[in-house]
């Protein structure tokens, strides 16, 4: 009898549990469906015939508290063949704030030659065979006098300046870039130590991370 009621007892937990998981699945079809809804909706807004009213979508999505918009809103922009939107992408990226990673490819010279670790100092970080080297940094919302965005850490150097479809990075401490949005969310160019004669390298800064 014992045995019985103990089994009766376990299917029933089995089933309870069989309705459970099958309400909470119904929950998330909901939450998707509301969820996907949400983005169509983004989408259409950043797809608008209407520039103005796209580069506004994109400039207050990138500003909402909602990470999906966020994302969404990243993608769509960075990967615009429209120049407007792209400016509009960055401008808010840059606004927001970061944090940013700037990667050097060291691959091709040492630092005698190219100066990055010298640069770098005590702040930045490299890889054991030096192909790579990394900064990361965060900015201040853009400067109309300056016209740019200043580091968050001082107001005396730029570190993001657009003109036209040229990201220029610094002057910063002797450093400066010259990078242009890829098709892939990430900004590739040069960066050049400037206290001395030394190389350029190829650097790069991912916005979609």
């Amino acid at each position: 009898m014992r045995l019985a009621v103990l089994g009766l007892l376990a299917a029933s937990f089995v089933l309870g549990g069989g309705a459970r998981a099958e309400t909470k699945l119904d929950d998330i079809i909901s939450a998707v469906n509301a969820g996907q809804g949400e983005l169509d909706k983004v989408d259409a807004l950043l797809a608008d015939p209407n520039r103005n009213k796209r580069i506004a979508a994109m400039t207050l999505l990138l500003k909402s508290d909602n990470p999906s918009f966020v994302a969404r809103a990243k993608e769509i922009g960075l990967t615009s063949a429209d120049t407007e939107m792209q400016a509009a992408a960055l401008g808010a990226i840059f606004d927001a704030g970061g944090p940013f990673k700037l990667v050097f490819d060291l691959s091709k010279s040492d630092d005698e030659k190219n100066g990055v670790k010298s640069w770098l100092g005590g702040e930045g970080s490299w890889d054991e065979g030096g192909q790579r080297a990394l900064y990361v940094f965060k900015t201040k919302p853009y400067d109309p006098k300056k016209k740019c965005w200043s580091p968050a850490s001082t107001d005396t150097y730029c570190a993001f300046t657009i003109v036209g479809r040229t990201i220029a990075f610094g002057p910063w401490t002797s450093g400066v870039g010259s990078f242009e949005l890829n098709g892939e969310g990430k900004l590739v160019g040069t960066f050049r130590y400037t206290n001395g004669d030394y190389l350029p390298v190829a650097a790069e800064i991912p916005l979609m991370e």
